[in-house]
């Protein structure tokens, strides 16, 4: 479920405000063309929140300049309550996702999310940093670059995704 942060004098802000159906695309690059890569839609409702301790944490792992926002004291968080999405894999390859079909995932909570990216950081390069983890794989940053360490399956639990992870980011330690 996204998380954004947008300025009440914003004009993203008055429309979520006015009517908080919207969509959100994904793609996987800024020089794609993203009417023919692979591309992802998520479709719900954008409502306000105030996100708790961990979940500030993470977002601010992910964007530190949000920060500068946030002490500006305008700014507020929506998140995504996520109905469906629409995968389009290129030409002739698309279908819907529904709620239904992506409940039976299993997520990682908080707490555990928060223990294994501390855990995690230990002993990395200066230049490398955890921001976030899940049972699919982990975000880094290595050199102010954004990089998805993806596992061939998806872990269980968060004893395995710590040692299956471990073993991936061998390379980013001193």
């Amino acid at each position: 479920m996204p998380l954004i942060l947008a300025s009440a004098l914003s004009e993203h802000a008055r429309n979520l405000q006015a009517d908080s159906r919207a969509g959100l695309v994904v793609f996987t690059g800024p020089d794609e063309d993203v009417l023919s890569g692979a591309r992802l839609t998520l479709v719900g409702e954008f409502l306000p929140c105030q996100p708790g301790a961990k979940t500030l944490a993470r977002y601010l792992r992910y964007q530190p300049d949000a920060q500068r926002y946030l002490d500006l004291g305008d700014f507020a968080f929506y998140r995504l309550k996520l109905e469906r999405m629409r995968y389009i894999g290129g030409f002739a390859t698309m279908g819907w996702i529904t709620a239904t079909d992506w409940a039976s995932l299993a997520l990682l909570d908080e707490e555990n999310e928060a223990a294994i990216t501390q855990r995690l950081a230990i002993g990395l390069r200066a230049e490398v940093a955890v921001l976030g983890v899940d049972y699919f794989g982990a975000d880094l940053r290595v050199n102010q670059a954004r990089v998805r360490i993806a596992l061939d399956e998806p872990a269980g639990d968060a004893d395995l995704l710590t040692q299956r992870l471990m073993v991936l980011l061998a390379d980013y330690y001193q």
